[in-house]
């Protein structure tokens, strides 16, 4: 968009200069206005996409200065609110509140932006706090769940009319884990035919009906409803977790043999397939768990100890599902 106004201003220019009567700036100055709302607003979502990959691995040191925008903030909406999302990128701790404020600036500035536009700007939200949630904050767990509902009917989550099959789970997980188990059963059941990649289709809907009994303390269901495990690798350690979940709420002799499993199938091939912080989350995960279930009952201090070890980890799966059994032991 900034780039076509760009160039009509341009173009006026253009047929100005060669017209020249010595009588206006020959519309040089919305030239120049233009093309620096092109460029800084192109610059900053280019700022904007390495911050969040930085965020979720490791990469290179970059010069990230972004220059003092006090000229144009205020000129542009699109600018405004790309700038609002780079410093929300660029913090250490960013905060739910800022978040959903956001969010609410988003929802309310509908009617001004382009879908297209508007779609990527949520996935920047939706990027930021899952990442916030990997890193341990849970707080950040309802407001995506926030941003997932809008999202949804809004339709900024489809693509050719359908679902994608990892939204479609995602939506489910987040809902589960906000306790707003009703909304997760409507979404698995409504949206159940209607999954972008047909080959996922029998996959994602067991997992999300499974997930929906676990979290109705149905484990026996859940355990009926456990899919074959995916050839997507990120899919297979959800899986593998849940299973694992279910078979501790069981009190299942098999726990333990499951564990060591997933624990040797992680350290054996995950360096392949997962980046370090999904392998250091999974392998925290079976550690804590393998301590629960070794853990006596009614152990106020084994309970206190296993919280803290929690709360002390930056990557960990489960955490909320953990910390909930590791409080129960109290």
């Amino acid at each position: 968009m900034y780039f076509q106004h760009f160039r009509m201003e341009e173009e006026r220019h253009e047929w100005e200069a060669s017209n020249n009567q010595l009588r206006s700036d020959i519309n040089l100055i919305n030239v120049i206005e233009h093309l620096d709302l092109f460029y800084f607003n192109y610059r900053i979502e280019l700022v904007n996409r390495f911050l969040l990959q930085k965020k979720a691995m490791s990469l290179p040191e970059f010069n990230l200065a972004v220059p003092e925008l006090t000229e144009l903030l205020g000129k542009s909406k699109r600018l405004d609110i790309t700038y609002k999302i780079f410093q929300l990128l660029n913090q250490e701790n960013p905060s739910g509140a800022e978040v959903l404020e956001l969010n609410k600036i988003l929802q309310d500035m509908e009617d001004k932006f382009s879908f297209s536009t508007l779609d990527n700007l949520f996935a920047y939200l939706r990027s930021l706090c899952t990442l916030s949630i990997n890193a341990g904050k849970t707080d950040f767990i309802t407001v995506l769940h926030e941003i997932n509902k809008n999202n949804l009917e809004k339709g900024y989550l489809f693509l050719f009319g359908k679902l994608p099959f990892h939204s479609y789970l995602n939506l489910v997980q987040v809902a589960l884990r906000s306790k707003d188990i009703s909304w997760a059963k409507e979404v698995t059941e409504r949206f159940r035919n209607s999954i972008l990649e047909p080959g996922d289709y029998a996959f994602s809907y067991k997992l999300n009906l499974a997930q929906c009994f676990f979290e109705e303390n149905r484990y026996d269901d859940a355990f009926d409803s456990l899919p074959n495990v995916s050839s997507n690798s990120h899919y297979h350690h959800v899986v593998r977790r849940l299973e694992l979940k279910i078979l501790y709420e069981l009190k299942s002799d098999l726990l333990l043999y499951k564990i060591d499993s997933f624990r040797k199938f992680v350290e054996r091939t995950a360096l392949k397939l997962l980046a370090s912080s999904y392998r250091e989350m999974d392998l925290n995960f079976l550690k804590i768990l393998h301590q629960l279930a070794q853990s006596p009952p009614k152990d106020k201090a084994r309970s206190a100890r296993l919280i803290k070890r929690i709360e002390e980890k930056k990557f960990i799966a489960e955490r909320t599902w953990l910390l909930e059994k590791a409080r129960e032991l109290g």
